[in-house]
This record gives structure tokens, C-alpha cells and sequence, in this order.
């Protein structure tokens, strides 16, 4: 059986295309078709059509093309905490999801339940798990009181903010927008459909995707890609830049189009799951990676673009941070003030800063005088002067998004 040729091919022109399986692929090279070699076992990394490498092929083809590993790119990724291995609020302590609010469940985490129902959740953070390499932690969450039909203004989802630095390299809102990639590990106790969706500060620019989890109580790496935004406002202050959101269950008020931008509110589609349905429904992240441009790890690779633990603490720590037994002391006469300057790490903006476990020694009334991203001026009244006087405080940082 002959092959038929394109009638007038041009230089360089492929053919077939796209390739088919099993049948040899020809260039025309000006005056003749020559055959492509198209096995893996050739020893020819393809540009033009996929090819199965297998791992020890991958790292080799990529040695070859000077490639950098993945692993290199970690400081790359804009998600904090994205290991879920810091979780300077709360350790490892459950604590009941507030109806109708958002609330931060680990560092750079936050986790929101709305519903007219019956739905009532638990969040657990740094939750340990054992079963996924790579990995020592994870964000869970779950119904302690089920809601088997959600109203169509309910939902229920995990959500990540990201600041407007760390997103500015996009050049989202303008004809230059990049894509972004995300990877994530998920496992729930139902399988079905969830959904991500991505807004700006606004929530007036929206994309949803739908992920599919295939299997119950299993851990599955799941990964896509967004194009960017051309239109819109997207923060690339210290404010809110992205706000990437893990939806496991809404109302028909928040359903839509996949993988559009659009101008709506949108948390899933009319596949998303209802993963609370039933008491004890659960569902568990970690090892989220978001990366501008196309490309991602393996799942083999995935934890090797996490960032260290300690340099995770430190990304952290701009957002939210504690000190404890701080001391502020000093000699003055009767309702007058002492004080201490309290430096810290420098944060987003100015934190708000509450104090506990205050200890006073001829002293009372503690407050702030002025408080900047890395220092505060604290003072204390004295009880009975003239005298020493001593306050002794822990304290949190809050500038979180």
C-alpha cells in the first residue's frame, strides 16, 4: 500500500500529522521524504510528537539538554506552606469551622463552611500521614454533621492566598499573561468530582476547573494548567494577588462553565461532588505546588520541589509570627510609662498585635505605641512609683491576608 504524500509539502513539514501509532513519521527536506526515527529505543528525544521516556530516560534527556531538575525550581513556586508542615496557630489541634466564615486553619491555608444546613466541620492542621513518600504532613478537614443536599448558596472549600509579589512575575491583566500550573495531592474519603477556582483581590475575575478523584482513601496527584488572565485587575502589591480555592461541595449559586475566565463568582460546576453528604466524609491536601508556565513534576518528583521546612517557617513568618516572654521593665514614678522596643521579622504590613500571659510586677495597662512591619514600641504603666516595674507578655503577630 502506498503513502499518500502531501502534493506540495514545504520544507521541513512533517507528515503525518498528528503522528499515528505505529506508522513511521517522514520530513520533506526540500527534495525528498526521509524517514523520522520514531522508537524510544533509537535513542532520539522527540519535539514534535509525546514519547513514553521511562524515569532513567527522562533524567538523562534533560542532563543532555541542560535542563534544569525540577527539584532546582523549589524557590520558585509562589504557594506558601505548601508541604503543610508549619502550623504555628494551631500545632495539630482540631478545632470546629465557624459556619458561614472563613477561617485560617494552618499557616497560608484557610479553610470556609456556608451553608443554611446542617453541615459542621472540623479542620485538623499538620495532620500526620504516613502513607504518601515524601510527605509528613497534610491539611484535613471533615462533616461532623453531615448536609446530604447542599442549598444553592452553600459550599465548602479549602482555599490558598497568595500575595501580590509573588504572582507579579505573570503579568496577569495584560496581552503578556502567563499561564500557571498547580500540582496538588488529594485524598477523600468519597470519590467523585472537585473542583479549583482561581479570583483576584476583587472576585470579579474566575476560572474553575474540575479534578476528578478516582479512587476513596487513596492518595492522588493531580495537576493543571490555567492560561492567563489578559483582562482584569490582579494585585501585585502586598495585598491579595490569588486566592486558589479547593472546592468539595456547592449550590447551583456558585456553578458554571469550566475552564473559562469569566467575570462570576464560581466555586465548581454542575459535576462538583457533594463530599460532606454524610458524617465523617472527609477529605485531606497537601504538597500543593503552583509554578508559572506549563510545566510540573512528576508525582515521583513532586516532593522534591517542596521547599525546606525551616526556609517554609521564614515565608511563614511574614504573615504570622509569635514571641514569647518578652519583657518590658524600666523606673518611673507613679502612672507613668515604661517601655520596650520588640523587633521582629518583617512582615507583609503593620500586624496587628495581641498579647497573652501577661505577668505584671508594679505594673499595668499594657498597649502599643506604634507598631511598623518589623517593630513595635510597647509600653506599661507603673503601679506605685517612684520605682521598677516589669511587664512579662507573650505576643502574636497577625498581617496575614
Amino acid at each position: 500500500m502506498g503513502i499518500n504524500f502531501p502534493d506540495t509539502p514545504t520544507t521541513n513539514q512533517l507528515y503525518p500529522q498528528p503522528a499515528v501509532a505505529g506508522q513511521p513519521v517522514y520530513r520533506w527536506d526540500g527534495e525528498k521524504w526521509t524517514t523520522l526515527s520514531s522508537s524510544i529505543s533509537d535513542g532520539v528525544v522527540r519535539y514534535d510528537v509525546a514519547q513514553s521516556l521511562n524515569s532513567t530516560q527522562i533524567v538523562q534527556a534533560r542532563t543532555n539538554l541542560y535542563a534544569a531538575p525540577f527539584d532546582a525550581l523549589a524557590y520558585n513556586g509562589m504557594q506558601v506552606n505548601g508541604s503543610c508542615e508549619v502550623s504555628q496557630q494551631y500545632g495539630t489541634t482540631s478545632f470546629a469551622v465557624p459556619n458561614n466564615a472563613a477561617a485560617y486553619v494552618q499557616d497560608g491555608w484557610m479553610v470556609a463552611s456556608f451553608t443554611t444546613g446542617a453541615l459542621r466541620c472540623q479542620a485538623t492542621p499538620a495532620y500526620a500521614i504516613g502513607s504518601l513518600p515524601g510527605y509528613t504532613s497534610c491539611v484535613a478537614f471533615g462533616a461532623t454533621t453531615a448536609q446530604a443536599s447542599l442549598g444553592a448558596g452553600d459550599f465548602v472549600y479549602l482555599k490558598a492566598l497568595i500575595e501580590g509579589y509573588r504572582i507579579s512575575r505573570l503579568a496577569w491583566g495584560t496581552t503578556s499573561a502567563q499561564p500557571i500550573s498547580i500540582g496538588f495531592w488529594v485524598n477523600a474519603s468519597i470519590a467523585g468530582t472537585m473542583s479549583v477556582s482561581i479570583f483576584n483581590a476583587a472576585a470579579n475575575r474566575n476560572y474553575v476547573a474540575n479534578i476528578v478523584i478516582n479512587n476513596l482513601g487513596t492518595w492522588e496527584y493531580k495537576t493543571l494548567t490555567i492560561p492567563g488572565d489578559t483582562t482584569g485587575t490582579w494585585n501585585t502589591g502586598n495585598g491579595i494577588g490569588l486566592d486558589i480555592r479547593f472546592c468539595f461541595g456547592t449550590g447551583t449559586t456558585y456553578q458554571g462553565a469550566a475552564n473559562t475566565w469569566s467575570g462570576s463568582t464560581l466555586l465548581g460546576t454542575s459535576s462538583t461532588t457533594n463530599f460532606m453528604a454524610a458524617t465523617n466524609n472527609s477529605a485531606y491536601i497537601t504538597g500543593l505546588i503552583i509554578l508559572p508556565g506549563i510545566e510540573l513534576p512528576s508525582a515521583s518528583r513532586a516532593p522534591f520541589i517542596m521547599r525546606p521546612a525551616d526556609q517554609e517557617l521564614l515565608t511563614c513568618k511574614r504573615y504570622y509570627n509569635t514571641y514569647s516572654s518578652i519583657v518590658v521593665a524600666g523606673y518611673n514614678t507613679t502612672s507613668a510609662a515604661i517601655y520596650a522596643n520588640l523587633m521582629f521579622h518583617a512582615m507583609r504590613a503593620a500586624p496587628t498585635i495581641a498579647f497573652n500571659s501577661i505577668s505584671y510586677v508594679n505594673a499595668s495597662g499594657l498597649a502599643t505605641d506604634s507598631v511598623t512591619v518589623n517593630s513595635a514600641i510597647l509600653h506599661a504603666i507603673v503601679t506605685t512609683g517612684p520605682g521598677n516595674a516589669t511587664a512579662t507578655l507573650n505576643a502574636i503577630l497577625d498581617s496575614r491576608l
